[in-house]
């Protein structure tokens, strides 16, 4: 029996890591080096360290199971109970799992792929934040979730020049209420805020220099930080026949409409895109894995 799992999520390494042992098992990761999307925030703020944010080794030393890191599938075929990855291999299942969680939500607006635009949920623009920000004299964060809101209470600190699109004031209002931080509002009141805006247009040739917003006014940017939030990684199946709306359909035993076909975790999740204060990992993504990794080894 031979178990693929796309991603290295910490649903899909917990489908993994509590699957039999005779079963044969492969982990399909994006990554060159997985990582807890969870931690992020915490890395920015530099409570943890990089190497904070790595997987514990033992969940890559599963017995009988293949890596395959930095890899992205590129097509599964059902009909052939296979799935090919972007060097052209090509690997075949009895059972696939997909686990690949979340990315991003980005605006829509013409420039907003400019390096100097990031978010606040993948490693490299974290990163990316941390080696520019003392080099940096037009920050801009458009905020819409609780990251963002924890975000400028680092900017607070380091005394930051930052200017703040929040356009939904009314979220805005939600958002303080999910934090409850004592003294939160006396520490951001410095920073320029505009409320009830959206970004027309990201200015720059390749980098970004200034964003126009929906008033017409142009507000100078040399960092972008989007905080909209995250949604379902739904890349990896379209042009399937695997059922999607705003994440994968799938019924109480963690089916899709494909037979042999599973998925677990965030790209399940219906109401992920909506989440004002989303914590990340769950203890019922860790459950829902548990559980997945049982209805396997008794069907299979």
């Amino acid at each position: 029996m031979k178990v693929v799992v796309i991603g290295a999520s910490f649903a899909g390494l917990n489908v993994v890591r509590n699957l039999p042992g005779d079963f044969e098992k492969v982990i399909i990761c994006l990554d060159k080096y997985p990582y807890k999307k969870n931690f992020l925030l915490d890395f920015l703020l530099g409570r943890v360290k990089s190497k904070d944010l790595l997987f514990e080794e033992e969940l890559f030393n599963i017995e009988n199971t293949e890596y395959f890191f930095a890899k992205k599938v590129t097509k599964i075929n059902p009909k052939r109970k296979s799935v090919i990855l972007d060097d052209k291999t090509q690997i075949v299942y009895d059972v696939l799992v997909i686990a690949v969680g979340s990315r991003p939500r980005y605006i829509s607006c013409p420039g907003v792929h400019k390096r100097g635009v990031v978010s606040l949920s993948v490693l490299e623009d974290i990163k990316y934040i941390k080696d520019i920000i003392d080099i940096t004299s037009h920050i801009v964060l458009y905020l819409n979730t609780s990251l963002g809101y924890y975000t400028l209470d680092m900017f607070s600190l380091r005394k930051e020049n930052l200017k703040v699109l929040i356009p939904e004031e009314l979220r805005w209002q939600k958002i303080k209420e999910s934090v409850r931080e004592e003294n939160m509002d006396s520490r951001l009141s410095e920073f320029t805020y505009y409320f009830g805006l959206e970004v027309k247009e990201v200015i720059g040739n390749g980098d970004v220099k200034a964003l126009r917003l929906s008033n017409g006014k142009i507000v100078a940017c040399d960092l972008f930080i989007v905080d909209t939030g995250i949604k379902p990684n739904l890349e990896v199946v379209k042009n399937t026949d695997i059922l999607c709306e705003d994440a994968l359909i799938i019924d109480g035993n963690f089916s899709t409409n494909i037979e042999d076909i599973f998925a677990v975790g965030d790209v399940v999740n219906q109401d992920l895109s909506n989440y004002i204060d989303y914590k990340g990992t769950s203890d019922k993504i860790i459950e829902d894995s548990r559980h997945l990794a049982q209805i396997i080894k008794s069907r299979y």
